[in-house]
């Protein structure tokens, strides 16, 4: 249980550097070969391996953002008797935005969160309707 107590507020202090647009405070917590997998068919959607890749994922977002506003649901925890500071994090979300050029959209998702000691090794991020993603960023352009 201490460890999910602990696992919880290491994403309560990320959720406060995401607000401040803080990109380094928001990835001080994950590990330098971090992987974060963005589904979807969306010009975000990828595979971003390491932290510089995942650092420029967040800087493209927040720089192309007039608003954001992103909200909480739910945090669980896979394991929520572990001791330690590894554990699985899901956490239930609710974003809206904004972009300079007056597009708006609201997205419901939940991103899955492999800690280990204490880092995010891994994210998985699932949006439930992908058509926000896409009406913000377009069509991916990738294969």
């Amino acid at each position: 249980m201490i460890g999910a107590l602990v696992v919880q507020h290491l994403f309560a202090r990320s959720g406060r550097a995401f607000e401040q647009r803080d990109t380094e405070a928001l990835l001080s917590s994950w590990a330098d070969d971090v992987v974060f997998e963005f589904g979807g068919a969306g010009g975000m959607s990828g595979h971003f391996a390491g932290k510089e890749a995942v650092r420029g994922w967040f800087h493209r977002w927040f720089e192309r953002m007039d608003s954001l506003e992103m909200k909480v649901r739910h945090v669980g925890v896979a394991r929520p008797w572990a001791l330690g500071l590894s554990n699985t994090v899901l956490v239930e979300f609710v974003v809206d935005e904004t972009s300079h050029d007056g597009v708006s959209v609201h997205t419901e998702g939940v991103t899955v969160y492999d800690v280990r000691h204490g880092k995010v090794v891994r994210a998985r991020n699932y949006l439930f309707d992908e058509r926000s993603e896409t009406t913000m960023w377009g069509e991916s352009q990738l294969g």
